[in-house]
């Protein structure tokens, strides 16, 4: 028994050491040299510009996380401005247990300082659209994709334009920070959000359906929410789309 003790004890220290060893390789290593490779994979997959102007960080721990800033996505070539999307800052903390059994558990996501511009040209496409050979064919899926749970999402200073090049109007959505917060994919999510609509002041509150209703193809997604603006508080509960529909 006292053998067997020892052996086990042994395997313990190794496997203990190994992961002591691969925290200070992966935190000593600089993973800004993986910046060209994460642009050219951008590049490849969009026919788009990505650029990382700032430093890629990893923090290990049993919640690993990683934080980029300064990241810029190109605009259509026919777009009113060279930059379709700017992030100042982009964080993301992980828990790692649940990656052994190949979940994605996200603690907290952050993101601020979001510029992002939605336009047409005079023909209604939009530069959310890839040209003819800038997207890459879909490959086959090997099974169920499974969905990361995200705890809680924050997002600061986000700037939405949205122009229209047929029409020539414009809408503006300024947000100065919103909060979702869910405990799982299929949990209901709880949002609070301050912000601004073409200028006009509002807030919203309340519960969204699950991100796992969003994506599923039942086409109905429930919302009960509470909004604030011009002085006249709203409220709306129910559903959006229709059953086998798309939301």
């Amino acid at each position: 028994m006292n053998k067997w003790i020892k052996i086990a004890g042994g395997v313990v220290v190794v496997l203990i050491g190994v992961v002591v060893a691969g925290a200070a390789i992966l935190g000593s290593m600089d993973f800004n040299q993986y910046k060209g490779l994460i642009a050219e994979q951008a590049k490849k997959a969009t026919g788009r510009d990505l650029q990382i102007a700032g430093d890629l960080n990893l923090e290990i721990s049993l919640n690993p996380a990683i934080a980029v800033d300064g990241v810029t996505f190109a605009n259509a070539d026919w777009g009113s401005k060279p930059a379709m999307v700017t992030v100042e800052r982009f964080a993301a903390e992980v828990s790692l247990i649940p990656l052994l059994s190949g979940q994605v558990v996200v603690n907290r996501l952050l993101i601020e300082g979001v510029d992002l511009l939605a336009e047409t040209d005079k023909h209604g496409v939009g530069n959310w659209e890839f040209a003819p050979g800038e997207k890459p064919a879909a490959e086959e899926s090997a099974g169920a994709t499974t969905l990361p749970s995200v705890d809680k999402v924050v997002m600061r200073d986000i700037k939405v334009t949205y122009k229209d090049g047929v029409t020539g109007e414009e809408h503006r959505v300024a947000l100065d920070e919103l909060t979702a917060a869910a405990g799982s994919v299929d949990a209901p999510v709880k949002i609070d959000a301050k912000g601004s609509l073409n200028e006009k002041i509002f807030s919203l509150a309340g519960t969204l359906g699950s991100v796992e209703q969003m994506t599923s193809s039942d086409g109905v997604y429930p919302v009960d929410v509470t909004a604030d603006a011009l002085g006249v508080k709203t409220s709306y509960k129910g559903a959006f789309g229709t059953p086998g529909g798309s939301i």
